[in-house]
């Protein structure tokens, strides 16, 4: 699946576009599904897509951690626990692999107010883990997207 981009929105669904026959395709993972979502974060991390937040039709969705592993002929989802605080239930925040070790949650909304917080995930690290990053300097204001 290395010439293909998955998709994921608000109806769970996973499209697949190949960049080498400029084609479309819905997939069907096997594994649970993430409950449908939208405004949440999709972070490719080698051959994975790490899913995290969103707004569903019930509102926010929870504090989970999802992985679409794209290793296989058939795809598939895995729930990710991780123990202790993290970044929350939010929407509209973005997330980046960093050094292809690190998964960075910056800002969003909490479903009162934008955010401004740093969270880092050490993808290397078992089991993993949330920490809350304390950048010094004056960072951006609250920020979505």
């Amino acid at each position: 699946m290395e010439e293909e981009t998955c998709l994921a929105g608000a109806t769970a669904d996973v499209h697949c576009y190949d960049v080498l026959t400029n084609k479309w395709s819905r997939i069907t993972p096997f594994g649970e599904p993430p409950t449908p979502r939208a405004a949440h974060v999709a972070t490719a991390v080698g051959t994975m897509v790490v899913i995290q937040g969103g707004i569903g039709p019930a509102g926010l969705s929870a504090e989970d951690l999802h992985v679409l592993d794209l290793t296989q002929q058939r795809p598939r989802w895995h729930r990710v626990g991780v123990p202790g605080p993290g970044p929350g239930p939010r929407y509209g925040h973005v997330m980046a692999l960093v050094g292809q070790r690190y998964l960075m949650a910056i800002g969003g909304n909490d479903g009162k107010r934008p955010l401004a917080d740093v969270w880092a995930l050490d993808t290397a690290a078992k089991p993993y883990e949330w920490r809350k990053l304390e950048p010094e300097g004056e960072g951006p204001p609250p920020c979505m997207y």
